[in-house]
């Protein structure tokens, strides 16, 4: 059988695919060892910390109830409906002091993880101190850290 070609390969254009192919079984040896890293013994923890800074309308947002025994509201029902209900800490009524007599965003919204005192401007002067984000992973449940 002979294949008709409307253009000839040439042997640079040879070569380069049949390095590929030869390629090819070296990653297939490859799929145990992903394989093997996939298999974790427990899921990491994950977190999520969300900033509303135009704030909720409270009945929808707030769940009825306290502790172990609350109802979802209706904008958090979709993590009910999942099975996150027992995954979820919902602060309320958190306040940066180092925010007060400060008008704008600028020293509230870059701080509202670290509590930090925030300048206009750029530069270290910036840096407010480790924020929840960085102490979280070094903090065991039973500890209650200060971010300062």
């Amino acid at each position: 059988m002979r294949l008709a070609l409307t253009k000839p390969l040439s042997r640079r254009t040879t070569l380069r695919e049949l390095g590929a192919v030869v390629g090819l079984p070296l990653l297939e040896a490859m799929n145990p060892a992903i394989a093997r890293v996939r298999k974790l013994q427990r899921p990491p923890v994950r977190s999520a910390l969300v900033f509303m800074p135009n704030g909720v309308i409270p009945e929808e947002w707030t769940p009825k109830g306290s502790g172990s025994s609350f109802q979802m509201s209706p904008m958090l029902k979709p993590f009910d409906d999942l099975g996150l209900e027992d995954d979820l800490l919902l602060l309320e009524g958190l306040w940066n002091e180092n925010s007060e007599g400060r008008n704008g965003h600028w020293p509230k919204v870059p701080a509202w993880l670290s509590r930090g005192f925030v300048e206009r401007g750029t530069g270290p002067l910036n840096a407010g101190g480790a924020s929840v984000d960085q102490v979280m992973p070094n903090t065991s449940a039973n500890e209650q850290p200060s971010p300062r």
